[in-house]
């Protein structure tokens, strides 16, 4: 097996909906790892501190070796779906995307996240226009925006308008580029959809009160 790309050591954190407790995660890049848990039985704080944006109490996340709270250069390769999609209201989508490339300095082709995920139509839209699945498409684009990501974490991708036969080719496309796929999801179904193959699920942890499918 390839050596894990994302690691973590005893990880404890929390956020204000939930915790998790001293987990071990080892996840290489090219194979979907799928998680199977809600905001609330500690998901949510999983995710804020992979990304960098919640420090652990105890334990530790490395991703390529580095501590993404620690590492901005680190974050820029990261593409995070967080659960809430919370969008900066600065005018239209399209100027949003703008922004989110500038941050980037480097974007993915446009025809490889811009058209299957359906942002033509969005881009002249209102941010404060959105529904809460419109929003969580627009999120879920600045995800695949990241040229070369390191690590894809993705909480509830399909709550967002995008089914499981358009975003499955798109973490296939990354994968074989080299990222690590994290998907993390309340529902069974979603995971099998996503993730690559059930009977590579190996081992089980806890986080909170859920079991997590680690494939």
């Amino acid at each position: 097996m390839n050596q894990p790309v994302l690691r973590t050591h005893a990880l404890t954190a929390r956020d204000e909906q939930g915790g998790i407790y001293g987990l071990e995660l080892a996840l290489p890049a090219g194979p979907v790892g799928a998680l199977l848990g809600t905001p609330s039985d500690g998901s949510s704080a999983l995710a804020k501190t992979l990304a960098g944006l919640l420090r652990p109490t105890m334990g530790s996340v490395l991703i390529a070796g580095k501590n993404p709270h620690q590492s901005p250069q680190l974050r820029r390769s990261l593409g995070v779906l967080m659960p809430d999609a919370n969008l900066a209201d600065v005018g239209y989508v399209r100027e949003l995307i703008a922004f989110a490339r500038g941050l980037r300095g480097t974007e993915a082709p446009r025809h490889s996240w811009y058209e299957p995920l359906g942002i033509d139509s969005l881009a002249p839209r209102q941010v404060a226009s959105l529904n809460p699945r419109e929003a969580r498409t627009v999120v879920l684009a600045l995800v695949f925006v990241v040229a070369s990501p390191i690590v894809l974490i993705l909480f509830d991708s399909l709550a967002a308008d995008v089914t499981a036969h358009t975003l499955r080719p798109l973490l296939k496309e990354k994968a074989e580029q080299g990222a690590c796929l994290l998907v993390i999801t309340p529902s069974v179904q979603d995971a099998i959809a996503l993730y690559n193959d059930m009977a590579t699920r190996s081992e089980e942890r806890r986080v909170g009160k859920e079991c997590i499918a680690v494939c």
